[in-house]
This record gives C-alpha cells, sequence and structure tokens, in this order.
C-alpha cells in the first residue's frame, strides 16, 4: 500500500515536473546557445579590445614620437642658428687662418734651412755687429742654395723664432726696438748657453732687470764678496741671476754654471758649485754683462757662453732719444704715447690669446661641437672683445700717427745728438780715459733740452736745440781732452754730421758719399778693387808730383764710377795750370782761395780732399777749414779751462777726475776753487799708493757724512785698490751722502782705471793750450781782478808790461813744444 502511494506520489509528481524538466532542458539549452554566442561575443569583443590596445599603443608611440620630433626639430634650429653663429664668427678668423695656412704651407718647405740658420746665427754671430751679421747671414743663405739647401729669400730669424707678441713685451720691458736688439734679444732667449753680453750702454741690463723682475731677479757683481752663495740660492730656487760689469777674466769658480754640468743622483738633478752638490732648478737663468765696450775674452770662456753685443746702434739711440725729445717739447704727446703703446700691446696680447682659445677649444671638442654655447659663448665674447679692440686700435693708430709726425719733426734734434754720442763713444779708441756713459750723455741731453733758449716757432726751435746740444758737447767734453786731440773730436764732429745723409740733407748741405770719405782715409789705396789699374787719363802736369797726380785722378774716377759729378773736368782744368799751379804750389795753399771757378762747386770737405791728394803736410790744417766752414769758428778754438763751470756740472754722486799729463799738476787750481767756494779747510788730500787704499776709503766715507771734499792723488799708482773704489762708488747712497761732497780724482791714463767711475765721473784736463792765442787766453782767464786792477795810477803801463809778459809766456810755452831746437 504504501508502494500504491509512493508510486502515486511519484506519478503525480513526476507529471509535475516533467515538464519542468523539459523547461529545464530547454533553458540549458537556450542558456548553452546564449554562453555560445556570449563565448563568440567575447571573443569578438578580445580582438576589438587588443585592437583597441594595439591602437592606443600606436598612438603613444605616435605622441612620442612627435614629441622627439619636435624636440629634434627645435635641436635642429638650435644647431642651426649655432652654427650660423659659429660660421659667422669663424669667419672673420677664416681669411687671416687662410693666408697664414697658406704661408705656412710655403715656409714648408724652408724650415730645415731655415733653422739651420737660426742655430748658425745663435751660435756664431752674437759678437757682431748688424753690418757684419748682415753680411755673414747673406753668405750664408747663398752658400746654403749652393748645397741645395733651401732657405727663405727674405730670411729673418725673428720670423722664424719669436712671434710679435713677445717683441712687443720686450719693447715695453725696454729693450729698443732696432733690428738688432730684437736678434740680440732672441739670442739671450733661444741660445742654449748662458748669455754673456757686451753692454757698454747698459742697455741690455736695463732689460734684463725689468723683464727678469717677473723672476725676482738678483742682481750681483764678482767683486760682491757674498755673491756664489746668491748664486747657490738662485740656482737652488728657480729664479734669474745677474751678474753685472764683469772685467776679461771670469771667476773660475761659475765654470760649472756657465758649461751646465748638471749630473743625476737618486732622480734628483745636481749641480757642484765650489765644494757643495747644489739641487739645479731648471727654471735657474744666468745672466752676465759687461761694460767694456771692446773686451777680448779667451776661447775657452767664448765656447762656454754666447758672446752678445748690445752696443747701441745709431737707429736704437736715435729712437731713445727722440722720446726725450718729446718728453721736455710735447710732454703731453709723450705720455699718451707711453699709455698706448702698453694699451696696443695689452690689446694685440688679448687678440693672440683670444685667438688661441678658439683655437684650443676647436681643437679639443669631442663629438658634435653644436650641442652646447659654449664654443659660441667664448667665440661671441671673443668677436665683442675683437671689435672693441679693434676700435681702439684704430683710435690708438690715428692717435700714433699724430704722435709719430711730431716725432719726425723734431727727429733731426735726436739724429745730431745720436751722431754726437758715436763720436764720443770712438774716443776711447784714442785713449782709455775718454769713457762716457750713454747714461751721462742723455743727462748732458735733458739738461740742454730744459736750459736751451725757447722759440714758439717749431723748425726754429729744432736748430736752436741742435746748435745749442752740439756747441754744450763740444765745450763739455774738451774740458776733457788732451790738446792733441780736441781738432780731431771737432772734425770726426764734422765729418759724422756731413756722413749722415737724411741729417746733413735737412740741414741743406751736400753729404760726404762713402767715396770721398775712404779716400780721405786710404788715398791711392781706396781705388783698390773698385777701378782698373793704368795711367792717368790726363797727362800729369809738370808742376805736380806724379804721385799726388795719381791720387787725384782715383779720387775723380772712384766719383764718376759712384755717379758723382763733382770732380768732373778737374783734371783737365788743372792740368791747363794757371789758378791752380798758383794754388797748388803755394806755402799757404791751406788758406789760400780755393781757384774761383771750383769755389762754389766743390763743398768744403772736397777742396780739402784735394788739398790732401796734392800737400798731404796740410791735411791737418785744411780740416780746420771743414769744421770752421761746416760749424763755425768756436770749434776750431780750444775752450779755455773753466774748473768752476766742471764744478757747477757735478753733484755729490759724480766724480771729478783730473786726467793728467806729463808736468800737469792741477792742485793750484783746485785749491783756488775750493777757497773761493768756501772749503779752504774742508778740502783733503790723500796721495794713493802702496799702503794707503784704506786711509783713502775711510777718508771718502768721511766726507759722505761731513760733506767735506775729498782729492785722491795719483790714482794710476794704486791700481791694485782701484777696483775698491769702483766698488766704493756703486755702493754709494744718496740719502746718506751729503749734497755738499764731492770727489776729485787725478790720474796719468791708465787701461786700469774703472770704466764705471770713468763714464760717470766730469773729466777735466790741465794741459796748456796750443797756439798763441789759446794760451793768452787761458793767462788771462787765470788773472783775477785784483792782479789785473793791482796799479791804479799807472793803469795803461801796467797792463801793456802785463800783456807783453803774457805774450812772452804764451811763446815760450810753445817754443817749449819744439824741445832741444826750441
Amino acid at each position: 500500500c504504501m508502494w500504491v502511494r509512493a508510486m502515486d506520489i511519484y506519478g503525480r509528481v513526476s507529471r509535475e515536473i516533467e515538464p519542468k524538466k523539459e523547461k529545464l532542458k530547454a533553458a540549458e539549452n537556450a542558456k548553452d546557445e546564449a554562453n555560445a554566442k556570449l563565448a563568440t561575443k567575447q571573443a569578438e569583443l578580445k580582438v576589438v579590445l587588443d585592437n583597441v590596445a594595439a591602437l592606443e599603443w600606436q598612438l603613444q608611440s605616435a605622441q612620442t614620437k612627435a614629441v622627439q620630433l619636435e624636440r629634434d626639430a627645435e635641436d635642429c634650429v638650435v644647431k642651426l642658428n649655432r652654427a650660423e653663429k659659429l660660421l659667422a664668427g669663424l669667419g672673420n678668423e677664416s681669411v687671416r687662418w687662410t693666408a697664414a695656412s697658406n704661408v705656412l704651407e710655403k715656409d714648408l718647405q724652408f724650415v730645415v734651412g731655415n733653422v739651420v740658420l737660426c742655430g748658425g746665427f745663435i751660435a756664431y754671430t752674437g759678437a757682431f755687429t748688424s753690418e757684419f751679421r748682415k753680411d755673414l747671414v747673406t753668405k750664408w743663405v747663398k752658400h746654403a742654395v749652393g748645397l741645395g739647401l733651401e732657405t727663405d729669400p727674405g730670411w729673418n730669424v725673428a720670423n722664424v723664432l719669436v712671434d710679435p707678441a713677445e717683441i712687443r713685451e720686450w719693447n715695453i720691458d725696454s729693450l729698443p726696438s732696432d733690428d738688432l736688439s730684437i736678434e740680440n734679444g732672441i739670442m739671450v732667449t733661444r741660445g742654449r748657453r748662458w748669455p754673456l753680453m757686451i753692454d757698454p750702454q747698459g742697455q741690455a741690463n736695463r732689460w734684463v732687470r725689468r723683464s727678469g723682475k717677473k723672476k725676482d731677479i738678483v742682481i750681483t757683481k764678482l767683486s760682491d764678496p757674498i755673491y756664489l752663495r746668491k748664486l747657490e740660492a738662485a740656482i737652488r730656487n728657480g729664479t734669474a741671476l745677474l751678474i753685472e760689469n764683469v772685467e776679461e777674466v771670469l771667476d773660475p769658480a761659475i765654470e760649472p754654471v756657465l758649461t751646465k754640468a748638471i749630473f743625476k743622483r737618486g732622480g734628483q738633478k745636481l749641480l757642484r758649485l765650489g765644494t757643495e752638490d747644489v739641487p739645479y732648478d731648471d727654471n735657474f737663468s744666468f745672466y752676465i754683462t759687461t761694460k767694456m765696450a771692446n773686451p777680448h775674452y779667451l776661447p775657452e770662456v767664448c765656447i762656454k757662453v754666447t758672446i752678445i753685443n748690445f752696443t747701441v746702434t745709431l737707429l736704437g739711440l736715435e729712437d731713445q732719444l727722440v722720446a726725450e725729445v718729446i718728453a721736455n717739447e710735447r710732454p703731453d704727446l709723450a705720455e699718451k704715447r707711453a699709455e698706448l703703446v702698453v694699451q696696443i700691446a695689452a690689446d694685440k696680447k688679448t687678440q693672440d690669446d683670444l685667438e688661441q682659445l678658439i683655437l684650443r677649444l676647436l681643437a679639443e671638442a669631442e663629438g658634435d661641437v653644436l650641442k652646447d654655447d659654449s664654443l659660441n659663448d667664448t667665440l661671441d665674447q671673443s668677436n665683442k672683445t675683437g671689435t672693441e679692440i679693434k676700435e681702439r686700435m684704430q683710435v690708438a693708430d690715428i692717435a700714433m700717427a699724430e704722435i709719430d709726425s711730431v716725432r719726425e719733426t723734431l727727429r733731426p734734434v735726436a739724429t745730431r745728438a745720436s751722431i754726437l754720442y758715436f763720436v764720443i763713444a770712438d774716443l776711447a779708441k784714442i785713449d782709455p780715459m775718454y769713457q762716457y756713459s750713454l747714461e751721462y750723455f742723455v743727462t748732458l741731453f735733458q739738461k740742454r733740452l730744459r736750459d736751451a733758449e725757447a722759440s714758439e716757432d717749431v723748425e726754429a726751435r729744432i736748430m736752436i736745440l741742435i746748435n745749442d746740444f752740439t756747441k754744450f758737447i763740444y765745450l763739455n767734453i774738451c774740458r776733457g781732452l788732451f790738446e792733441d786731440h780736441k781738432m780731431l773730436f771737432s772734425f770726426l764732429i764734422t765729418a759724422q754730421i756731413l756722413r749722415n745723409t737724411v741729417h746733413s740733407e735737412f740741414l741743406g748741405k751736400t753729404p760726404v758719399t762713402a767715396t770721398e770719405w775712404l779716400f780721405l782715409l786710404r788715398g791711392l789705396e781706396a781705388g783698390k778693387g773698385v777701378l782698373e789699374d793704368g795711367d792717368p787719363a790726363v797727362p800729369c802736369p809738370a808742376w805736380v808730383e806724379p804721385a799726388s797726380w795719381a791720387k787725384l785722378d782715383v779720387l775723380v774716377r772712384l766719383a764718376e764710377v759712384n755717379g758723382q759729378g763733382s770732380f768732373k773736368g778737374l783734371l783737365e782744368d788743372m792740368a791747363r795750370g794757371g789758378p791752380w799751379e798758383k794754388f797748388c804750389t803755394s806755402d799757404s795753399m791751406y788758406s789760400e782761395p780755393f781757384p774761383a771757378a771750383w769755389r762754389a762747386k766743390l763743398t768744403a770737405f772736397q777742396q780739402m780732399l784735394i788739398v790732401k791728394s796734392q800737400r798731404e803736410n796740410f791735411a791737418t790744417l785744411v780740416a780746420r777749414n771743414v769744421v770752421a766752414a761746416e760749424l763755425g769758428g768756436l770749434f776750431i778754438e780750444s775752450p779755455p779751462f773753466d774748473l768752476a763751470s766742471a764744478f757747477a756740472d757735478s753733484e755729490n754722486m759724480t766724480p771729478l777726475i783730473f786726467v793728467l799729463s806729463a808736468g800737469a799738476d792741477p792742485t793750484e787750481y783746485l785749491l783756488s776753487l775750493a777757497a773761493e767756494k768756501g772749503y779752504g779747510d774742508r778740502l783733503h788730500f790723500i796721495s794713493l799708493g802702496q799702503g794707503q787704499g784704506p786711509k783713502a776709503e775711510e777718508l771718502v766715507k768721511m766726507g759722505w757724512g761731513t760733506g767735506d771734499w775729498v782729492c785722491l792723488q795719483n790714482c794710476h799708482l794704486a791700481a791694485s785698490w782701484m777696483p775698491r773704489l769702483e766698488q766704493i762708488q756703486e755702493s754709494q747712497d744718496p740719502a746718506k751722502i751729503s749734497e755738499e761732497y764731492r770727489l776729485w780724482l787725478t790720474s796719468m791714463p791708465s787701461p786700469l782705471f774703472p770704466v764705471p767711475v770713468l763714464q760717470n765721473g766730469i773729466k777735466i784736463t790741465n794741459e796748456p793750450p796750443k797756439g798763441l792765442r789759446a794760451n793768452l787766453g787761458r793767462t788771462f782767464q787765470d788773472l783775477t781782478e785784483d792782479v789785473f786792477e793791482a796799479c791804479p795810477a799807472k793803469s795803461l803801463e801796467y797792463k801793456t808790461l802785463l800783456f807783453g809778459l803774457s805774450f812772452f809766456h804764451a811763446v815760450i810755452l810753445e817754443r817749449r813744444k819744439f824741445g832741444p831746437i826750441g
């Protein structure tokens, strides 16, 4: 029953459930269909989403690329601008660099030959003059070409070994700008051996001192007791050292320094100095100067040093002296020029430095030079600075041109002074006591510039300065010359003025040619190697010596060879005799007027050459006529002895030197001057000799403090003490020496007398003058007013007797020169 019930219930339930199952099945089928569609749609959606993601990635990539492209575009614009600026900036330099490159490329073929010439020039030509160096280089260049060694036809050592900027620095440090000085500067700075500079005018010394300030240069002398310690310290510390005023013999103790006998120990460079091994610093530099004008060094000295001749040249001195003229006449222009010289040098150095900086930046740039603005900024700054410099230099060039115009206007004054200095410098060849420093000469020049007569007219002022300084120098130098040399001095002044073509033409005078000067010196020998041997074209007249006629023929032919027409027709005219025969056979030919037809045609110098060729014994007398005609009568008169004027020109630091001759004693004159100046009891004498040196030194140092006068007599007898005298003079401190102090020295001519003392001293000779007139002048100059007016009651008779006695005294002095026959 229960089963039936159960089955009934099952049936009812089954009937209820069956439709539901069918619905469930249908629903499940529908669900499956829906799920299948969903899966399809989801697959389609995934494809779409994947596409969307891909597109989004592409979009992002495109956007990123777009941004990068924009940045690249901006960078390109920036780089383009930089490139344009760089090209524009470098464009200013390109022309010059291209030209320089072409020059360097052209010069490349001459490198070996040029360097060989430079080596020879530095090694061998230092001791020679400018003219000899040029001749030597010309021969070297020809020889090099003959050997197949290519050299620059216009070879110049300065163009090869030094740049203009360095030369400008040398000039600022007071090295003269003439070619010889620049060559010498190159030898000093480029030579492998230490320089020994022949420096009589002190120009090298001054340059080394000024340029050496940057290296803390030490100055010493071989006479300094501690100079070796100073040398050792300089070697150890790598500083510069200058030994000045050396003589012909050098201290053997410095030989290891001269030969650079450097050795290594434990990796350290050492140099043996004396008994010690001194650490050697490569920055050490060594200079030696001598004031001797013509020293003679032994070969063993010459091979250890580079001997360099710094003797001043005419052009170099002229440039220095014209600066002195400008400083006096136009101090405003002198100051402005000094400022401009420094400014121009500084600006050119800045330009060179900027150029080097640009080239360095270009050379050191790695990769893209346009990646930043550093190069452009530097270039912009360079161009800006360069523009400013260019503008300043244009203004400076205009100003310098104006100043140079004034300089050239005033240059004749400097030319005359330069000529005079070289005449004075040559006097030392006549007598060792005739030494004058350039410093002393320039001091005299400055004094006359200040004291000469003023004039608003520039041309008149120039002639005043020329004539005034010539006269002043003649009088100043003559008081220190022996009588035999005064006329020679006058003639040399005249001749050197006339030999300077530019200066002669400025004065409106006919210059003396090289041919005429050579004939004066050599006579017949002047024609050798120039003229063909043979008899004169015009036969010698009977009244002329054949030898004299031959000389005259050489003079005429030499003039023709050199294109001079001055002597044309002279031989033919003389052969006809007449006024020429009378003139040439006269015993007073030197004072006779020249034949009228030739008097105006020939200069006084040319007339002298004719007289010399005919009557050589009259050459000296006719030379007086040349001096008188060209310079005036003053220059053929012996200036009177004037101790007072010499004293007036002196200072407490300047010694007054009596150059003695046989029988001359200036003591009386010195005592008289001392009494006149109130120093009668403050004048101290000491005669030098053995053992007197320390006493003399003590006396001198006493005079420094008290202002007394000290006279050291017979210095030539104390040759061994002369170096000590030089040290005493050099050790003078102006602040510690009384203004009234004076040092008087007397000495016979001696080559052992210290050159520096001579050069800076006032020299005085006390020799009886030549000629009756000069002797009478000396006598009456020495007479005091008390003696001259000693007999007022019979003044006329007394003065007549006084003149007669003076005349007799002058005659006796003149006759004394003829010895036993006098």
